[in-house]
């Protein structure tokens, strides 16, 4: 009868994401590139997002500015959405800032799964926490952007 060889690996080791400087830099380079970014924008199309205090202002007072990247066919425009990416949910822009800090908990909770190794998605969820927390000062400082 042959013998099973025996697997010396060490199991994974889960926890140790917390302490990924990758995950950590990651999501604040991501988070300082989303806010510069939307301020730039903001300012080349001529748009002050704190203006908009209501949904009402929004509906009256629309950015219409546009700029021009290749001919008339592709343009840029400014557009603030209180709801989600394309425009859903914009009638519960309120109830979307209790649930996006509660999308934060969920990666917490994916990082805290993840096992030691696990570059990609440690790369992945930091890009992800990034763009959610920028997405989560939008929403607070100005009309759920």
């Amino acid at each position: 009868m042959a013998e099973r060889p025996i697997d010396c690996a060490k199991p994974p080791v889960r926890g140790t994401a917390w302490r990924s400087t990758l995950f950590w830099g990651v999501a604040l380079v991501i988070l300082a590139l989303d806010l510069w970014s939307k301020q730039r924008v903001f300012a080349w199309l001529g748009v002050d997002p704190s203006r908009y205090k209501t949904l009402a202002d929004l509906a009256l007072l629309p950015p219409s500015r546009t700029e021009p990247i290749a001919g008339t066919w592709l343009k840029f425009r400014a557009i603030l959405n209180p709801g989600m990416m394309w425009g859903a949910f914009q009638e519960y822009s309120e109830e979307l800032r209790i649930v996006r800090p509660l999308a934060v908990l969920v990666i917490f909770f994916l990082l805290s799964s993840l096992p030691a190794g696990q570059w990609g998605a440690r790369l992945a969820l930091g890009g992800i926490l990034g763009g959610a927390i920028g997405n989560i000062w939008d929403s607070f400082c100005f009309l759920g952007v």
